[in-house]
């Protein structure tokens, strides 16, 4: 019996962390300054869960790229408010003037990096060049991957990350969160 109770403590710990994360989403969905669209769109984008996928935890360093309207930005913020730290880039000008001026988002973070956009003459589309984030151990290449030796993302994985048992708990959830397990 001695033996199981070192086991059944972590196993509490490790449930009181994930109810802690379950109730700290809970609370930033339950904001009353969420926008109602933002609201409706909660039943398809399943946040929880997708949330608890990525194995967000209260702590970590969040780059929430192309925020948009500053849906994900409204639940994040608040989860990662007294632990974590929040940055925002890349097409943030909607969720700058209109989330981040709002009470309860002073810490996030915007990372300016327009200067890496540009439309190359006689294109219809925007480039987005090559670049820093400005917070160590994370770099943006955009199709540099075709380059010799370039890569899509180059950052260091921490061990959970890398850990098999992880990858399969990823891959298991991914399955349940399309609908085929």
């Amino acid at each position: 019996m001695r033996v199981l109770l070192p086991f059944f403590l972590l196993f509490l710990a490790a449930l009181a962390q994930a109810g802690e994360i379950d109730a700290k989403v809970g609370a930033a969905l339950a904001a009353e300054s969420r926008p109602q669209a933002d609201v409706e769109r909660d039943r398809n984008r399943k946040p929880l869960a997708t949330l608890k996928f990525f194995g967000l935890e209260d702590d970590m360093t969040v780059i929430e790229v192309l925020p948009g309207g500053g849906w994900y930005t409204r639940v994040l913020a608040p989860v990662l408010s007294e632990n974590g730290k929040l940055y925002v880039a890349l097409g943030t000008g909607r969720v700058s003037e209109n989330v981040l001026t709002e009470p309860g988002f002073e810490k996030v973070e915007v990372l300016e990096t327009a200067a890496n956009v540009r439309r190359p003459d006689g294109s219809r589309y925007y480039a987005l060049d090559d670049f820093e984030f400005g917070v160590s151990g994370v770099h943006w290449s955009w199709g540099n991957r075709q380059k010799k030796g370039g890569k899509q993302f180059s950052q260091q994985l921490s061990d959970k990350a890398s850990n098999p048992d992880t990858a399969r708990g990823v891959w298991e959830e991914s399955l349940k969160l399309v609908g085929l397990a």
